[in-house]
């Protein structure tokens, strides 16, 4: 065999020689947890937290627009966190009214058991389980209110224009229902026995009663 034969295929052979020992290390390097760009990490799931508040009886709320924010009756006056939060969680006390900025704030649930009236000024919330001899919520311009098992003797509602609305809930029991919006409102209602109804309709683009609440629409004016 010439000489040039043997050096071809001595070449061939190492540069296979290289290439299995690359494969391997490359293999060893993937099984200690490297790409060979950067190492594999696993995050876990922080758990939620809670933070408790002083009591309140009443919230203003700035919230997140398309975001609905749970505010529910418990024994409790506190907050739930989505995620840890390491930051001061930063809020407002004026008398009796907590004043809540959810926007600096990964924030899901708020507990409170006085509550008796709500401000929101932007965003979305979902009021539920509440009972007080009166109740108030006041809404500003495009915000959705939803009231879920409510028990008063007097809901007050007033808003801004393009108010959504809706109230329901098999538990709850309302007297006298109140409620003044602004133009191009809606307002749902579905199943909720009410005493007396006072509502200004000429406002609203919609008005949908179902069931125990749609028993209340001759009372209407």
């Amino acid at each position: 065999m010439k000489t040039s034969y043997k050096l071809l295929i001595a070449f061939a052979g190492f540069l296979s020689l290289l290439l299995l020992i690359a494969n391997t290390v490359i293999w060893a390097n993937y099984k200690r947890g490297y790409t060979g760009k950067e190492s594999i990490t696993v995050k876990e799931n922080t758990p939620s937290k809670f933070e408790d508040l002083p009591p309140f009886k009443v919230l203003k709320l700035q919230g997140i627009p398309g975001h609905g924010f749970p505010v529910i009756k418990t024994a409790n006056n506190r907050i739930l966190f989505t995620e840890h939060h390491k930051d001061a969680f930063l809020y407002t006390i004026q008398n009796d009214t907590m004043i809540l900025n959810l926007k600096d704030n990964h924030v899901t649930i708020l507990e409170c058991n006085q509550l008796t009236g709500v401000v929101v000024e932007e965003g979305s919330a979902l009021i539920q389980d509440f009972q007080a001899p009166a109740f108030e919520v006041t809404a500003a311009k495009g915000c959705d209110i939803s009231l879920f098992n409510i028990q008063t003797d007097r809901l007050s509602i007033q808003g801004g224009e393009s108010i959504n609305l809706s109230v329901e809930g098999g538990s709850s029991r309302i007297d006298t229902l109140q409620v003044t919006l602004g133009r191009g409102s809606v307002v749902n209602s579905h199943d909720v026995p009410y005493g007396h109804v006072m509502m200004d309709v000429s406002n609203l683009s919609q008005l949908n009663l179902t069931g125990a609440s749609l028993n209340a629409l001759k009372q209407i004016r």
